[in-house]
């Protein structure tokens, strides 16, 4: 188990573009971990030189240990750990200490630093990289800045176009993302928990989605045969009942090629219905003034 990095010095500047885990001797895409800045993983040559790009080993840090273990849970056999996850940065530069690192990052905004106003580079190269990603894990943090938000919000694009499957465990915002190591280990524990657990559902939908031919939804929106199912975006007063269940969600949308019933803090849905080979009836129905239930009917 070894992690390599790209690194380039500039001034009193070092800045890390790209870094990755290498399990076993395969160049394949395990997944993609999206972070904040890179932190105390340095190089194990020395950098002799400015701008010119290094790519070297580099030593493990304590949050790469822990997506290591995070890895572990996912593959049950060291086996199949067979790969490369790649770990990408708001910003390249390194530093250790977040508050420090998101002043700096403000500061050579300002300057109208290359590697930061420019980054990420080759977003072509790097839409076809995330799109390559079977996941991509989003654990930049919950610091929010005006320039560091603008950046978050790049990337939440970049994320969203490629139509990868998303995993992280949420804060409110749409672009809060916990880092995958908490300085709690009750906390670390919890979050190691969550992913696995939305890791599995993944895992549990591609199987699912290998038997496509033999699958087929058909969606009856109000009474309508439907190709495709629309986001349908909820008020707090209104409600979902699924075959008599109720279910707590903030909108409906698509789940791969069936429907999901998402909370707007979890990048994965509360509940789900398959591509199986079975109707789901939608219907609204007014309970109220300006309250709306949302009958979902499935036959299995």
């Amino acid at each position: 188990m070894k992690a390599y990095g790209t690194f380039i010095k500039k001034g009193d500047y070092l800045f890390r573009t790209e870094a990755y885990l290498q399990f076993g001797d395969k160049d394949n895409i395990l997944g993609t971990v999206i972070m904040l800045n890179p932190g105390g993983a340095k190089l194990k040559v020395p950098i002799t030189e400015e701008n010119v790009e290094i790519h070297n080993e580099i030593n493990i840090d304590p949050t790469m240990q822990a997506l290591i273990q995070l890895m572990k849970m996912f593959y049950n056999s060291n086996e199949m750990l067979q790969g490369r996850v790649y770990i990408y940065n708001l910003f390249p530069l390194q530093n250790t200490k977040n508050e420090e690192a998101i002043k700096l990052f403000e500061k050579l905004w300002y300057e109208k630093e290359p590697f930061i106003t420019g980054f990420p580079k080759e977003q072509e190269a790097l839409l076809t990289h995330l799109q390559s990603s079977p996941w991509i894990l989003t654990g930049w943090g919950c610091k929010s800045s005006k320039m560091l938000d603008i950046v978050r919000e790049q990337w939440w694009q970049l994320i969203k176009q490629s139509n990868t499957p998303i995993i992280g465990k949420r804060e409110k915002s749409h672009l809060d993302f916990y880092h995958p190591r908490s300085q709690l280990v009750t906390q670390q524990i919890e979050y190691r928990n969550e992913l696995k657990e939305q890791y599995s559902l993944l895992v549990e939908d591609k199987e699912a989605n290998t038997n496509k031919q033999e699958q087929l939804l058909t969606i009856i929106l109000n009474g309508n045969p439907i190709q495709e199912m629309p986001q349908i975006k909820l008020k707090p007063q209104d409600k979902i009942i699924s075959n008599g269940n109720i279910i707590r969600a903030d909108y409906i949308d698509k789940f791969n090629e069936g429907i999901g019933f998402y909370c707007e803090a979890q990048p994965l849905p509360v509940a789900y219905i398959e591509n199986f080979k079975t109707t789901v009836y939608i219907e609204f129905q007014n309970s109220g003034v300006d309250k709306i239930a949302y009958i979902v009917k499935h036959d299995y």
